[in-house]
């Protein structure tokens, strides 16, 4: 375990506020086991209070390695973080909580399953306004928090949140582009990039943003292979209504559909072992890493986009239409494949109803936890 001490010369006037709003938290327990959350508080004490927390595994890293290139993880990986995070925001907000500390520092991942770890959460709480947001980096937080200073909400937890994606799959912040590397930051500058007048690096009526095309090519390739359906969530989210207008941002589960369809529509190329996104499954794919040209004699059609059968691979609740918030992302059915053949390919149904399979005017019945066979030649 680790403590946090709070010392109270560091503190606003909200002080108590602060005591009683970690000792509120460590009583409900995490929303999600993505969080770093407190598990008890010490006694207040004129030089400050503290709080015990787990500590962070060596399995993780952090967020900032990854975005430096210091480590290398695939586009699989950062799709299960980007789930996992969204996922902990979509958690904190169900049960009325907000005001995330997002940003590239105090998030880690685990480079093996993608599970993350939030930490510095001494902020989240259910008062809509209040005065302790000392913390928070402007690059991160929502224009609104920027120019107030002090209202924070869901909507801006969202926008945090659609930042470190786009920073994830884009490798570039989305308000910094050509305007904002050839100017000294002084504090004007930083309250118009990310408050008073931002602009995305990507806005589709305004190119004066445009990402700088030496220090940010990689950028402009991502986005060109990034799927549609991926772009048109980071344009509502950075577009100047979405950034001006809070109530116009992609909810968490629109975010979780679109990123678990982006998982289901992931392959490995069989040449240089890239991952990438099909854009079509009927027609042969050009991996975008080497032009190896692959194709699939085989996919699912969902009720959104497909899924390119490889074993291990998940179809959730959410794309077969369950929306149920707290049984969305449970698995629907497992792909697996039968011992030492992976050519021989199955659906399990991991639902609790049963399925009614109709083939060639065949009408069968798969209960839970039984499987459909199906060869892959």
């Amino acid at each position: 375990y680790a403590l946090k001490w709070l010392s109270k010369a560091h503190l606003t006037d909200s002080y108590f506020v602060d005591y009683h709003m970690i000792k509120q938290n460590c009583l409900r327990g995490t929303p999600r086991e993505s969080f770093l959350w407190p598990i008890d508080i010490t006694s207040e004490y004129e030089s400050g209070f503290g709080y015990v927390m787990n500590l962070i595994g060596s399995e993780y890293i952090s967020v900032t390695d990854v975005l430096l290139s210091r480590v290398k993880v695939s586009l699989r990986i950062l799709i299960e973080v980007a789930i996992n995070l969204v996922n902990a925001v979509r958690g904190i907000h169900m049960q009325g909580l907000y005001g995330v500390d997002f940003h590239d520092g105090n998030i880690f991942l685990n480079p093996d399953n993608g599970k993350v770890l939030i930490c510095d959460i001494d902020n989240i709480s259910t008062y809509e306004h209040f005065a302790n947001f000392a913390y928070g980096m402007q690059r991160f937080q929502a224009p609104e928090t920027v120019i107030s200073y002090r209202v924070h909400n869901s909507l801006s937890d969202c926008h945090s949140m659609a930042v470190l994606l786009f920073m994830l799959l884009c490798r570039s912040h989305p308000l910094e582009g050509k305007r904002t590397f050839h100017v000294v930051q002084t504090d004007d500058e930083k309250m118009k990039m990310y408050g008073s007048h931002p602009i995305f690096i990507f806005d589709e009526f305004n190119e004066s943003n445009r990402p700088d095309p030496i220090i940010q090519s990689s950028t402009i390739e991502l986005w060109k292979i990034l799927p549609s359906y991926m772009k048109d969530l980071f344009y509502k989210s950075f577009s100047q209504e979405g950034l001006i207008n809070p109530k116009r941002r992609p909810s968490e589960i629109r975010w979780l559909k679109n990123l678990i369809r982006m998982r289901s529509e992931l392959i490995k190329c069989k040449s240089c072992g890239s991952y990438y996104i099909v854009a079509d499954p009927e027609m042969e794919s050009v991996c975008p890493f080497c032009n190896f040209r692959n194709f699939f004699p085989l996919y699912l059609k969902l009720k959104d986009g497909f899924i390119i059968p490889e074993k291990g691979k998940i179809i959730s609740n959410i794309q077969i239409g369950l929306m149920n918030y707290e049984e969305c992302l449970n698995p629907y059915a497992y792909i697996v494949a039968k011992q030492n053949d992976d050519k021989i390919l199955g659906i399990k149904n991991c639902s609790n109803k049963p399925w009614e399979v109709y083939k060639e005017n065949k009408h069968t019945i798969i209960q839970s936890d039984k499987i459909i066979k199906r060869s892959y030649t």
